[in-house]
């Protein structure tokens, strides 16, 4: 006989997590879960929510809706919800939608909104400005 659950709740709510003493080097890819680096990562990590705690370092970019920085990442940051907490160290640039940084946290690098991004108001590219139209005018004169 197997007995089933009536509860349909997918373990979405629990995050994988990353010891402290786990080293990971390579790209971690968790599509819309959750994760928690306690331990060390050389790669990129992509995932619906990262959670890098105070012994956790990631040496590569990370990319996700929200993300709590309590350890250190050293690399591109990229997420809609960006929180650095006190023990929070970042070298590199930071993409955020909304960005929140404690007091007595680092960050070596640049912060970059991202929401223009989101709403079309990216500045556009005079195409005869380029050197690529500037090859174009060439080919047709001399065609």
């Amino acid at each position: 006989m197997v007995a089933q659950s009536n509860n349909n709740n997918s373990g979405a709510d629990i995050p994988s997590i990353i010891a402290s003493d786990l080293k990971i080097v390579g790209n971690l890819i968790c599509v819309g879960g959750a994760i928690e680096i306690e331990g060390e990562i050389e790669g990129n990590v992509s995932c619906g929510q990262v959670t890098i705690r105070r012994t956790g370092t990631v040496k590569g970019d990370v990319t996700a809706e929200q993300i709590q920085v309590d350890g250190e990442i050293n690399g591109l940051v990229k997420g809609k919800d960006v929180v650095l907490a006190e023990s929070g160290r970042v070298t590199g640039v930071i993409m955020y939608e909304s960005l929140s940084v404690k007091d007595g946290a680092y960050i070596d690098g640049q912060c970059k909104s991202a929401d223009k991004l989101h709403r079309g108001e990216v500045e556009e590219l005079d195409v005869q400005d380029t050197e690529y139209a500037q090859i174009e005018d060439r080919e047709e004169a001399t065609a």
